[in-house]
């Protein structure tokens, strides 16, 4: 499973347009016929999002996200609580992560989560994040 993260994310955190402690994070689920680009750059740009009763087009903010020092592993962590998405009839295969700029066309996407094919009949997907966080800066 290939976690990745869009290259126009990388240039706005690199050039401080983003600030990760503040703005609000979302996960948008996808079916697998979402296909990843470096050039996709807003929530505006991906396909294949799910559509189903119990799910809200755009998809979730991540409760309670932190920004924090790794000092054992040397690394910058983005971290946040598990979700539940409840109620869902669809094929889930990624969640496309995504910070709030107000409107799709401005949404900025982060990257991108493989969860692998799960098909759900009118059934919760619970996402957990790694130990490690949502994503981390080594």
């Amino acid at each position: 499973m290939a976690n990745l993260v869009y290259n126009h994310f990388k240039m706005h955190v690199l050039s401080g347009d983003i600030d990760l402690s503040t703005v609000p994070v979302y996960v948008a689920l996808c079916g697998g016929s979402y296909t990843f680009s470096h050039t996709h750059e807003f929530l505006s740009d991906i396909s294949d999002e799910v559509v189903s009763a119990g799910y809200i087009a755009g998809g979730q903010l991540v409760p309670n996200t932190t920004t924090l020092v790794d000092s054992v592993d040397d690394e910058a962590v983005l971290s946040g609580d598990a979700m539940t998405y409840s109620g869902i009839t669809a094929t889930v295969e990624y969640g496309l992560v995504w910070v709030s700029g107000g409107s799709p066309t401005t949404n900025l996407l982060l990257g991108q989560i493989d969860f692998g094919s799960q098909t759900l009949s009118n059934s919760d997907f619970v996402l957990t994040w790694n130990t490690e966080g949502i994503y981390n800066l080594m």
